[in-house]
């Protein structure tokens, strides 16, 4: 998921776990959405991530290199200062998970 700053957001469902391959997919295709809305996104637009292990990855740098995005990452831990986080768990809560079904992946 992503979220602009003017709260319009971007979201794409997997069956999967999500790691490298999926998040170079999804920044690609973010993108060229983003770029059909401005073509000048590029000079305003950073990119916030949480810092999961993906976000670190050779391949996905490579991306973010290629495409010449601004990249940030949130410090460890800090899920209750990141939007997205908070937005997310807001939809698992609330939409996702079934009355009796636990939200932890175990």
């Amino acid at each position: 998921m992503a979220i602009d700053n003017f709260g319009v957001v971007y979201g794409a469902m997997t069956t999967v776990n999500t790691d490298s391959k999926v998040m170079c997919l999804f920044i690609r295709e973010l993108v060229k959405i983003l770029d059909k809305e401005d073509p000048n996104f590029h000079s305003y637009t950073a990119f916030y991530h949480d810092g999961a292990a993906y976000s670190k990855h050779p391949a996905f740098m490579e991306v973010l290199k290629e495409l010449r995005l601004s990249f940030m990452t949130s410090a460890p831990h800090s899920y209750n200062c990141s939007f997205i986080e908070l937005l997310f768990g807001a939809i698992k809560t609330n939409t996702l998970a079934a009355a009796d079904q636990p939200l932890a992946k175990r």
